[in-house]
């Protein structure tokens, strides 16, 4: 096995023969490898020509013969925080009214990748939190991005996006802060929400904003009069699951039922046509 590869088989006796689960193994080695497989987690694609495919691969296209059944896994690991969980039920029931910015710092001090830059490394697992909470369907992107003195990679990048519905994200991340932070901010109408994956309590909701009114004045300068909403701030209690326990159960009961994964075929080509059109971009 070559250094640096992962490779784990499973058969759990209950109706289906493999899992099989891959590191950083070539493309297609790992697709050749899987080819009796039930189940194929990858641990990250690194283009979107791999990502192509493993999709091919787990529709039964890539040897010329249809599978039983196989389905495509990547561990967007974040994806299955009970914290981004909870998050995902406060956009969706409306609490924090229409998102109107999400921002995001993904920095610490190293490591540098030889493989990859900051953006391939870091803001993919932004990528996918916010592709699981509103979609990436972007209208435009800017990103600035350099590297470190004479390392081949880009260590430090800002990428700023607009989706179609009209949502801000601003993404941060380094390998040159002297400080760990993995800070998403939601900004909603009516409230906004924290999530910091360093903390104990990982979800802050704070019930304030901005309120604008209409105002009676002839003055342009005075038409619209500003108050903001300074409310209560609620910490709501989450069960402390690991979010890597909870990406393999899910796997594996996937493979059980024949059911689409949450971070299956449709995340994958998400976020990785996002990540082109981002590195284009810059």
């Amino acid at each position: 096995m070559a250094k640096g590869r992962r490779k784990e088989e499973r058969s759990n006796g209950s109706g289906f023969d493999w899992i099989r689960v891959l590191g950083n193994e070539p493309c297609p080695n790992h697709l050749r490898n899987g080819a009796s497989s039930k189940g194929y987690l990858r641990r990250r694609p690194k283009e979107n020509r791999e990502s192509q495919g493993i999709i091919r691969f787990s529709e039964g296209g890539y040897f010329k013969r249809r599978l039983e059944f196989c389905i495509a896994f990547v561990d967007h690991t974040f994806m299955y925080s009970e914290s981004v969980q909870y998050l995902k039920e406060l956009i969706d029931s409306k609490a924090l009214g229409d998102i109107f910015f999400i921002a995001s710092r993904r920095i610490n001090l190293g490591l540098f990748q030889h493989h990859a830059d900051v953006i391939w490394d870091l803001a993919v697992h932004d990528l996918s939190i916010i592709d699981y909470l509103l979609g990436l369907d972007m209208a435009r992107v800017s990103t600035f991005k350099k590297k470190f003195h004479d390392f081949p990679k880009d260590a430090y990048a800002s990428i700023n996006m607009e989706l179609k519905c009209g949502t801000v994200i601003h993404i941060s991340v380094s390998w040159l802060s002297p400080v760990k932070v993995r800070e998403m901010i939601v900004g909603g109408t009516k409230m906004m929400a924290v999530y910091d994956d360093t903390q104990a309590k990982k979800i802050k909701v704070f019930d304030r904003g901005v309120i604008l009114q209409e105002t009676l004045a002839r003055d342009d300068l005075y038409k619209y009069m500003v108050q903001y909403k300074l409310g209560n701030i609620s910490e709501p209690d989450i069960l402390p699951i690991q979010p890597l326990t909870s990406a393999v159960n899910h796997f594996v009961d996937c493979v059980k039922t024949y059911r689409e994964p949450r971070t299956g075929k449709k995340s994958i080509l998400n976020v990785m046509k996002a990540l082109e059109i981002i590195t284009r971009s810059s």
